[in-house]
């Protein structure tokens, strides 16, 4: 992702901007107009500490970007078939909020609408074309252990048919919430 967006920024000429690869908690001197984390909160152990980190940062404006159904449980179904048991809940936005309330932040929460979106042209999402691309797919992420790749090819490959429905885009995931992007963005100064 640091990458990314080290290359967009140079691409047009962007000089106004800079990214940092190291641990919030134990980066230093970090400072700028607006300060983003994009779905790391879900693995936030003090989130109060990490908040306060992103206030004193930033000028003009913190901005978190989370997802509705949180990234890490999104393959929940998933999970459930191959390890026989519900998928440990990371917090989500519905327990980020009365943090940031509790510390005396009042934010804007926008859900973002569905989709990509490029110069008002609404991009279509892209599906597998093949089983193999879908099972690949479906595999993909941390919700499956490294050595339990195998299992996981099995028991996605005996539920195929209720996993994917084959349509003329591709094969759509069936087991994927209906989850959205949700930016949560204050003026700092409001932790108290």
């Amino acid at each position: 992702m640091v990458q990314e967006f080290d290359d967009c920024a140079a691409e047009f000429g962007i000089t106004n901007v800079s990214s940092s690869c190291s641990d919030w908690l134990d980066s230093d001197g970090v400072q700028g107009d607006v300060i983003h984390a994009a779905n790391v909160t879900y693995f936030v152990s003090d989130i109060e500490k990490f908040v306060n980190k992103l206030e004193a940062a930033a000028r003009r404006r913190v901005l978190i970007t989370i997802w509705s159904i949180a990234n890490p449980m999104q393959n929940a179904v998933l999970y459930k078939m191959v390890y026989g048991e519900e998928q440990a809940l990371v917090p989500g936005h519905s327990q980020l909020l009365p943090a940031l309330w509790e510390m005396g932040i009042l934010p804007d929460v926008r859900f973002l609408p569905q989709g990509t979106i490029f110069d008002g042209v609404v991009e279509m999402p892209s599906f597998p074309q093949t089983k193999e691309e879908a099972v690949g797919m479906a595999k993909a992420g941390i919700w499956l252990a490294p050595h339990h790749q195998d299992r996981g090819d099995v028991v996605i490959r005996e539920n195929f048919d209720v996993l994917f429905r084959e349509e003329a885009e591709g094969f759509i995931p069936q087991w994927l919430p209906d989850a959205r992007q949700v930016l949560i963005t204050w003026e700092p100064g409001q932790a108290s």
